[in-house]
């Protein structure tokens, strides 16, 4: 897949490394619970579950490039083929941020989602409190569904969680 600044690139084990740059920031991991600044070993083991999902047939995962640069990673997660949903996960690098990159990116994988893949529904978790990123998936049509309340641990607290969801029948 591919948009005008963006190429979407199936996970390998090379991008280890770009896992950990992107991820190194400290900022990174106040709203997000995937490893943030991962020692290598990590970042290779998220990389490495990225790869299965691929694999698994459950599941989609991309290193995001621009310029031939990673900038960030998305995700298909629990592809469920019965019920037609799934849900999406991406993180893009802090020197990428405000440059629309991520509602890019998002508005893509909605397209492949619903025009290739014919998934009904597609669902996000925002940490409460995550204006940005509740920001990129209205910009590519969620819609706000409620709170999921106390849902994750998230260095040692409790936090909230909105769910956001976007239908096929929701159109462009």
């Amino acid at each position: 897949m591919k948009t005008r600044r963006l190429e979407f690139v199936e996970v390998s084990a090379e991008h280890a490394t770009d896992y950990r740059r992107v991820m190194n920031e400290p900022e990174m991991g106040k709203h997000t619970d995937v490893p943030c600044q991962p020692t290598a070993k990590r970042a290779t083991g998220f990389v490495n579950r990225m790869i299965r999902l691929n694999e698994s047939g459950k599941g989609r995962a991309w290193a995001l490039e621009s310029k031939e640069e990673v900038i960030g990673f998305i995700r298909l997660n629990n592809i469920d083929r019965r019920n037609s949903t799934a849900q999406v996960g991406y993180e893009i690098s802090k020197t990428y941020w405000g440059q629309g990159m991520a509602t890019e990116a998002v508005r893509e994988l909605v397209r492949y989602c619903h025009d290739e893949l014919e998934l009904h529904r597609l669902e996000a978790w925002v940490f409460n409190g995550n204006q940005a990123s509740a920001k990129v998936l209205e910009n590519a049509g969620f819609k706000r569904e409620g709170v999921l309340r106390s849902k994750v641990i998230h260095r040692n607290e409790r936090r909230d969680e909105w769910i956001f969801g976007r239908l096929i029948t929701d159109g462009n």
